[in-house]
């Protein structure tokens, strides 16, 4: 049993090692997607109010369905389907299919659900 313990271990170690790579890689909270120069096409982005990711200042978010968020932005560019950029103080703004908005940059963005 003892080698199965320093398996369990080792694995939770790696893990949390993993988490803390993906946190100082900069994406936001828990939302699949990537940094780049510019919003690709058929992708929901949101473009960060201050400063830029480490590829890029559009947030490019992959897939239809609810993204958690945790940081400030300006701006939003749907490049396909329509989504909802939710604030934290409970008011949204909504970014119709292949579009472009203005975001409140100071209010924190709690999360993005894209449409299907």
């Amino acid at each position: 049993m003892q080698s199965i313990s320093r398996f369990t271990a080792r694995a939770v170690t790696l893990a949390a090692a993993a988490g803390a790579t993906v946190a100082l890689a900069g994406g936001p909270a828990s939302a699949a997607g990537f940094w780049a120069n510019a919003c690709q096409d058929g992708r929901a982005c949101i473009v960060l109010a201050h400063g830029a990711g480490p590829g890029g200042a559009y947030w490019n978010i992959d897939g239809c369905k609810h993204h958690p968020i945790h940081d400030y932005y300006k701006s939003a560019l749907a490049q396909g389907n329509a989504f909802y950029v939710n604030y934290a103080n409970g008011k949204w703004d909504y970014v119709g299919p292949w579009t472009g908005r203005p975001l409140d940059s100071g209010n924190l963005v709690t999360s993005v659900d894209v449409l299907c």
